[in-house]
């Protein structure tokens, strides 16, 4: 059965392509449905289906589109991923022998290929998102497969940043293509950086995110070129990050909301105040100036307007 101990979901974000709103459950089923009725066009039971592996603590990825196809993690013997064509549901292609992670592709582009990012429980890989075939992998094992956070790709320095909770850290990844050759160069890893569930923001030559497992998290800077943690911030517990207008807004896992300068040389708050009493693990939206924040009970909106 599912440990619904952290919620009962959904832990995913659903995702839009023209009249379509396609989301997961946290019990491993994929729904595409029409946005202006909510009707039902067409579902995926992976477990029922295609005899996917139950994940313990429910189904968290967020679709992603690509060429006609919806792409999720699936889970499994040769069915890590898989593809499904938008329109029917009808199964495109599944592939990737790895174990299965918490984490949602991205799409990158590698010198003029475009790749499917995955982050594994015990690895990162690059995969054809046309066909499933796999370009490169290079391992990140993580204490109970539990990589959650996203990846960062930032084609300016051809840099992939992935960053794990628990035992494992932060790495870089420089990669560069030629005639469907990707070749992967480690630049560094850092343990000191430990990105739990939330989102990394890059800026420059560096990211930030919330750095932390089972103590105090602390928002903290690193630098990507060297792998050096440029300063480490207590002022909020762990959280999540957006970036607008030149500035951060954070929201953390205690429901304090604030707005914040940052730089390589700190953080500074420019406003802070308490918005939620329940545990806050969702990213906060903002739609041109409104903000919508959400707990494991409330949903709040804001005008953040001249303030931002």
């Amino acid at each position: 059965g599912i440990d619904f101990s952290q919620g009962l979901g959904p832990h995913s974000t659903p995702l839009i392509v023209g009249n379509r709103i396609f989301a997961t459950s946290s019990r491993s089923e994929l729904f595409a449905l029409d946005k202006a009725t909510g009707k039902r066009i067409w579902a995926h039971d992976m477990v029922k289906e295609f005899r996917a592996i139950p994940t313990g603590r429910g189904y968290t990825c967020s679709p992603i589109f690509h060429n006609g196809l919806v792409i999720v993690t699936m889970g499994g013997p040769d069915q890590a991923v898989a593809a499904f064509d938008a329109q029917t549901g009808k199964l495109a292609w599944e592939g990737g022998y790895f174990v299965w992670a918490p984490a949602s592709p991205i799409l990158i582009d590698v010198d003029g290929q475009k790749q499917l990012v995955v982050f594994g429980g015990d690895l990162i890989t690059g995969m054809d998102p046309t066909s499933g075939r796999a370009l490169w992998s290079h391992p990140h094992k993580t204490d109970w497969g539990l990589n959650i956070s996203t990846p960062v790709w930032s084609a300016a320095d051809h840099l992939l940043f992935a960053s794990s909770a628990y035992g494992t850290g932060s790495r870089a990844l420089e990669l560069r293509q030629t005639g469907g050759k990707t070749t992967v160069v480690e630049k560094w890893v850092s343990n000191r950086m430990r990105v739990h569930i939330g989102t990394v923001i890059r800026l420059g030559d560096y990211a930030y995110g919330s750095s932390g497992d089972f103590g105090p998290a602390f928002i903290s800077a690193i630098n990507m070129k060297t792998g050096t943690i440029a300063w480490q911030d207590r002022s909020f517990a762990r959280a999540q990050l957006l970036y607008a207008d030149g500035k951060l807004i954070v929201l953390d896992e205690d429901g304090a909301l604030g707005l914040a300068r940052v730089s390589p040389q700190g953080l500074t708050v420019l406003a802070r105040a308490n918005v939620l009493t329940n545990l806050a693990w969702t990213p906060p939206t903002l739609v041109g100036t409104a903000l919508y924040v959400r707990d494991r009970k409330t949903m709040a909106a804001f005008d953040l307007g001249s303030g931002l």
